[in-house]
């Protein structure tokens, strides 16, 4: 079947279809369908940014440094529909693994606002150069710090173990003063045993790790071990149990009959201590062998008589 499209115009138009080609020997059975709709649409071009999309990463220790595309406009040729939906052209370049700048030729593809491919087009030149440039990071293995809460009470920790123990760090910074790197918080408090955490890495800012952000971290808690008893010391000892040892001989006490006259005021009390004779007897000690005894001393008579 055709139709003649000599005097459509720009939109909808309903055209008439005709059945042409039919051996003789075949016959043509009315009911196929003699119309047809047709939209009609002028060729317009149209010029278009280049954008880059890069897809993968570099090689370990690089990062991608800047990403230009020669040259940055093209020109979309098409229905002008279909030019009207198209917002950009975008260059798709894969980086996995590149350790150097190097160019890419590649096609670009028309798409719209949603980033949705736009087809029925043109694009003018359709291969483009996306140049990657790549640096060098800064690298520096470091242990892995696990970060452990506090155990159940009566409970200690008595193993922790981190899967990878060494991990890659890699930045732009100076990594000198990095010695390890922490877990977040693993929550122990109620482990009574052995257990595995996947346990997120805890990276300081503006700095990556090479590979899983995660590790795995093995613990282990025992129960506490009793803790020594310690007796109270006897009443009246000294601290130890043992009795008190004497120091520097009997102590004399002040308050003792020993050290006082028999009667108020009967005699004067000397600067060593002593009594001193009065009218009345007095009283006096006298040690001998280490014993204390009391001697009284009779009062003297007007004669001076013992």
């Amino acid at each position: 079947m055709e139709a003649n499209l000599r005097d459509a115009k720009v939109g909808g138009n309903d055209v008439q279809l005709r059945v042409t080609g039919v051996p003789l020997s075949l016959a043509v059975v009315p009911g196929y369908p003699t119309t047809a709709q047709v939209e009609m649409d002028t060729i317009i071009t149209r010029a278009r940014p280049v954008n880059e999309s890069v897809h993968g990463v570099p090689a370990r220790g690089f990062v991608i440094e800047k990403v230009t595309v020669e040259p940055g406009e093209v020109s979309v040729r098409g229905a002008t529909s279909a030019v009207r939906d198209v917002a950009r052209a975008v260059a798709v370049v894969d980086v996995s693994g590149i350790n150097k700048s190097a160019p890419f030729e590649v096609r670009a593809e028309a798409r719209d606002n949603r980033n949705v491919a736009v087809t029925g087009v043109e694009l003018r030149p359709a291969i483009v150069t996306v140049t990657v440039e790549v640096r060098e990071l800064n690298v520096k293995y470091v242990p892995v710090r696990p970060v452990l809460g506090n155990p159940p009470s009566g409970y200690r920790v008595s193993g922790v173990r981190a899967d990878p123990e060494i991990v890659t760090i890699t930045s732009d910074q100076d990594l000198t003063q990095l010695q390890s790197v922490p877990t977040l918080l693993v929550d122990i408090s109620g482990l009574r045993g052995t257990k595995d955490y996947s346990v997120s890495l805890n990276v300081p800012s503006g700095m990556r790790v090479e590979g899983p952000a995660a590790v795995q971290v093995t613990v282990t808690t025992q129960p506490v071990g009793a803790t020594p008893f310690s007796e109270p010391p006897s009443e009246g000892g000294s601290p130890t149990g043992g009795a008190q040892e004497e120091v520097g001989g009997e102590e004399e006490n002040p308050a003792s009959p020993v050290n006082q006259t028999d009667e108020p005021g009967s005699g004067e009390i000397s600067e060593q201590g002593g009594p001193q004779s009065a009218a009345g007897g007095a009283e006096r000690d006298r040690s001998d062998d280490g014993h204390a005894t009391r001697v009284t001393t009779p009062p003297r008579g007007d004669g001076g008589g013992t």
